[in-house]
C-alpha cells in the first residue's frame, strides 16, 4: 500500500473513534520505522512510518500527529531539527526520540525539553510515554 493510501486508511480509522491517536515514526531505516509503526497500531495507535525528516513535514500536513517519534541520527535533517520543527509548526504535538547511540535521557534545545529512548525501544516505556503525553 503506497504512504499516502496509508495515511487516508489511518485518518478513516481515527475518525471511526478507533486508534484515535495518531503517530508519525521517523527513521531513516525502513525496518525500524516499519517495525515501530507496525508495533504501535498492535497497541491500537494510528501509526505512520516515514523515513526522513523532510517527508515527516510533508506527511504531518495531512495527517496531523499527536506525537512524533524520530531517530536522532539522519542524513539531512536530523530528528533534533524536526522535533524543533514540529514544536514551532505542530506545538500540541509531543516529541521523544531515539538512538542507538549513547545519549542523555532528556536534551534541552532552547526551552524545547526532549526524552531520548536507547534503540532497542522498550516499548512498554514508549507506551508509558505515549499515554502520558495523550493526556
Amino acid at each position: 500500500m503506497r504512504r499516502i493510501e496509508r495515511i487516508s486508511a489511518m485518518n478513516t480509522q481515527a475518525s471511526n473513534g478507533q486508534k484515535s491517536i495518531r503517530v508519525l515514526v521517523v527513521d531513516d531505516y525502513p525496518a525500524m520505522a516499519d517495525d515501530l509503526a507496525k508495533a504501535l497500531c498492535d497497541k491500537e495507535y494510528a501509526a505512520i512510518p516515514v523515513y526522513s525528516g523532510e517527508d515527516a513535514l510533508r506527511v504531518a500536513e495531512q495527517f496531523a500527529p499527536h506525537a512524533l517519534i524520530s531517530d536522532v541520527t539522519m542524513p539531512g535533517m536530523n530528528g533534533v531539527e524536526l522535533a524543533c520543527a514540529f514544536a514551532e509548526k505542530y506545538p500540541a504535538c509531543c516529541a521523544v526520540l531515539m538512538s542507538a547511540n549513547e545519549w542523555e535521557k532528556e536534551i534541552l534545545v532552547g526551552e524545547l525539553r526532549l526524552k531520548v529512548f536507547q534503540k532497542p525501544l522498550d516499548h512498554a516505556e514508549l507506551f508509558n510515554f505515549l499515554a502520558d503525553a495523550a493526556r
